[in-house]
């Protein structure tokens, strides 16, 4: 589990304007900017009990989290002579100070399972990379916990992504076993060994003509999915 790889990946989602923002705040509204605040993190796809890995995401991005030197010398140059209207330097010594918990029902908002609390500006910078990171994990699990509906041991399922991106392979390789699937990315254990296989553009399936109709089923309805959540909305 290299969340080191997670926390890199997430610093290149963060909005240089949303950071240029919140050192202006740290200069002219510093009160405010440090007053406390929470964010609530969850999904109809995700549940207290099965998250898919979310909480322990989380916790371990915000324990890493730091905006790179070179990211705050880079938003310098950008605001050129205004640059004394902002606090670097808090900027650049940011991390978290805050707690995670898990939210107390009953809530106004629909279903959250992870509850951040920080100071205001930390979520300024924050509040956008834990969101799609929330969303991403939502979409992995949705397929991965209708797969562990089915009567197939997850034992047997073997899963090895063939996406381009490395982080997406990652993302799905860790939400899957946090829903249950303790050998995806592994070698399969013989020819007689199936499971599905997310490349490009495409889902196979290893050794096909041996495998469950319900396990069939399911990778058309993944695929499918996949498809219509390109176009849709991170949630």
């Amino acid at each position: 589990m290299n969340y080191d790889f997670l926390a890199r990946r997430m610093q290149a989602w963060l909005a240089p304007e949303d950071v240029i923002a919140a050192g202006r705040a740290l200069r002219t509204d510093r009160d405010r900017a440090l007053g406390p605040a929470s964010l609530l993190l969850g999904s109809a796809e995700l549940t207290g009990e099965q998250d898919g890995g979310l909480r322990i995401m989380v916790e371990q991005l915000l324990q890493r989290f730091r905006i790179p030197p070179e990211y705050i010398s880079l938003l310098k140059n950008a605001v050129g002579r205004d640059g004394h209207e902002y606090d670097w330097d808090t900027l650049e010594t940011l991390c978290f100070e805050g707690i995670i918990e898990t939210p107390n029902p009953p809530r106004s908002m629909p279903i959250a399972t992870v509850e951040i609390k920080e100071r205001s500006v930390f979520f300024d910078i924050i509040a956008q990379p834990v969101k799609g990171l929330q969303g991403l994990v939502a979409v992995c699990a949705k397929n991965w916990l209708s797969l562990a509906k089915m009567s197939i041991s997850p034992e047997n399922i073997f899963h090895q992504h063939r996406a381009s991106e490395p982080f997406v392979v990652w993302m799905d390789a860790e939400v899957g076993r946090a829903c249950g699937f303790p050998h995806l990315g592994r070698e399969p254990y013989g020819r007689e060994f199936v499971g599905p296989n997310n490349r490009y553009r495409a889902v196979t399936v290893s050794n096909f003509c041996r495998s469950n109709s319900k396990l069939l089923d399911l990778v058309k309805q993944a695929a499918r999915s996949q498809a219509l959540e390109t176009w849709g909305p991170i949630r």
